[in-house]
């Protein structure tokens, strides 16, 4: 099996909903807004930001689309002062 087929299905595996996998593609021109711990924020242009959390299986991951207000409270909580800033403008 291929790893971006078999990375598709543990999305699957983990959300146990279609409409919350996010395939490779969805990831393949996001950026990293912020990772922390077993969590990573991205921001997609075309599907906005996407956390993803590793679970305890190794290889699978939690992913939920997180509106701009949410992904705001979570580099506020998650990251430094500067990164925050870096981002987002003024603190």
């Amino acid at each position: 099996m291929s790893e971006k087929r078999a990375r598709s299905e543990a999305f699957y595996a983990v959300t146990g909903d279609e409409k919350e996998v996010v395939n490779m593609k969805q990831l393949m021109g996001a950026s990293v807004v912020g990772d922390v711990g077993r969590e990573v924020l991205y921001w997609s242009r075309g599907h906005g930001f996407i956390l993803s959390t590793e679970v305890d299986e190794p290889g699978y991951w939690k992913i939920e689309t997180l509106a701009r207000e949410e992904a705001r409270h979570w580099c506020e909580v998650r990251l430094t002062p500067a990164e925050y800033r870096d981002i987002f403008g003024a603190a």
